[in-house]
């Protein structure tokens, strides 16, 4: 045998190996695109969005009120007049009350007017139809790193018009925000955080929904834990699990802000009966519409984010496990 037959040998058994172990690597991503498909055990008509704020999640509250009407489902969301007199309500913590929600959103939904295939939208923990011995619906949501997170609410709460409130009847216009002097508006995140006032300390082991600023809004783990008593409890070790596990059963897809076109892909792939063509949908309609843009957020330095998140270790671990469980889906679909 030749050199030049021994090398043509040796590519033809290295090239069987590979095709052999990229078939293997084929049947891996398929068993774990299966594994990773929550959409199939769920209540397939009817899909909740319990958007966690500043992760995006107002574009895709629009776009799926876009993709309803050209994928025949009916797009609804938490009603306006009603949030404003009982606020966001994110924190079910009585049994009765959750039941309640439950059966609001089940058959008929809501009212006469909100049938199946349903998507509805809310600033909303985890609610496990479960409990009251119902399939859950499709959960779907998008995640954002912890702490460019809550620099964002802050900076999203002093824009003029979140500050105003309008009543409808009377026309009357009034401040949202009890503390009206002009420092509450120019003061910036930085010097918030260096001075330690209340609303830039996110103090471990204190309640999330019933004390501070903004609620449940500074915890993205909350969303996902759900109204046991863990999920009001900030760095909880037990929340983190729980909201791990509850991604892991019942979220078909939680999205990445910092990856938003590929969130939209693996949506559309996992869960096509609401999300078909959502890429196109999103380019067509929305991409040159800005959403929520902030022209008076200013740049926090690095130093001052790495403070912050001392105690958002246990918050960034949960956005790290949302973008490895992503990414292993995107992979899965390619």
């Amino acid at each position: 045998m030749t050199f030049v037959d021994t090398i043509s040998l040796f590519c033809v058994v290295a090239l069987a190996w590979l095709y052999s172990e990229y078939g293997e690597l084929l049947k891996k991503f398929e068993n774990e695109k299966y594994l990773l498909n929550n959409t199939i055990s769920a209540n397939e008509t009817f899909l909740i969005f319990n958007r966690v704020p500043k992760a995006g999640t107002e574009t895709l509250m629009e776009l799926l009120e876009i993709m309803g009407q050209l994928n025949n489902y009916t797009a609804a969301k938490d009603d306006e007049d009603l949030k404003k007199v009982r606020g966001e309500n994110t924190f079910l913590r009585t049994k009765k009350d959750r039941k309640n929600y439950v059966e609001m959103l089940g058959d008929p939904p809501l009212d006469d007017n909100h049938t199946y295939p349903l998507s509805y939208v809310k600033h909303l923990n985890f609610l496990d139809f479960e409990e009251f011995d119902k399939k859950n619906p499709i959960y779907i949501n998008m995640v954002r790193h912890p702490v460019e997170r809550v620099i964002s609410w802050y900076y999203y709460i002093r824009q003029n018009w979140y500050q105003i409130r309008v009543d409808k009847d009377t026309n009357v216009t009034t401040l949202k925000t009890a503390d009206t002097s002009p420092t509450y508006f120019k003061y910036t995140y930085e010097e918030c955080f260096n001075e330690k006032l209340k609303e830039c300390m996110y103090p471990l082991d204190n309640s999330i929904h019933h004390g501070g600023f903004g609620g449940s809004h500074f915890s993205q783990i909350s969303f996902f834990c759900g109204m046991k008593p863990e999920c009001d409890i900030f760095g909880s070790e037990d929340g983190l699990k729980l909201a791990k596990s509850n991604v892991e059963k019942y979220y078909s897809v939680v999205g990445i802000l910092e990856k938003w076109n590929e969130s939209l892909e693996v949506m559309e792939h996992y869960i096509p009966r609401f999300f078909k063509n959502a890429g196109k949908t999103y380019k067509h309609y929305m991409k040159d519409k800005p959403r929520n843009k902030n022209n008076i957020k200013q740049k926090v330095s690095k130093e001052i984010k790495n403070q912050i998140g001392v105690n958002f270790t246990v918050e960034i671990e949960f956005y790290e496990f949302c973008k490895q469980r992503f990414y292993k889906q995107y992979l899965a679909i390619k």
